[in-house]
């Protein structure tokens, strides 16, 4: 009999940081509802300092999962598009990221259509490499 492993119901927390500097953050809950800062802020820990007062918590140092605790929490870096129409995809830097049903419009001429897991995923950059996730 194989055992069953936990699922993982902990919130995702991801760090963005915009073109002109400045930092907010994003929380994602197993269910895939989102809450994201209410401003912006100039440093990092800053930024972390409003999340922790909104439920983040820093992991103790025995309940790390990071193989380099000091290395920073993940980074949203950009966005990945894919028009519905056309098919052809481009990317969205910080300053134009975009939310689950927030209207995006093709730079080919197609049209509008809402963003979605089909359509948008987001690179995040986490210390040990750049991984895609589907727009949540």
């Amino acid at each position: 009999m194989q055992e069953r492993m936990e699922e993982d119901r902990r919130n995702v927390w991801t760090f963005v940081q915009g073109e002109k500097g400045f930092w907010s953050w994003r929380m994602l809950t197993p269910e895939s509802s989102a809450s994201t800062s209410d401003g912006t802020f100039k440093t990092l820990n800053e930024c972390v300092a409003d999340a922790v007062s909104r439920g983040y918590e820093l992991p103790a140092p025995d309940e790390e999962r990071r193989a380099d605790p000091k290395r920073p929490p993940a980074v949203m870096v950009m966005q990945n598009v894919k028009c519905l129409l056309c098919k052809r995809s481009w990317h969205l830097q910080s300053h134009a990221f975009v939310s689950k049903g927030q209207i995006v419009r093709c730079p080919h001429g197609c049209g509008d259509f809402k963003a979605s897991a089909s359509t948008v995923t987001c690179c995040v950059e986490d210390g040990t490499g750049l991984i895609e996730i589907p727009l949540a």
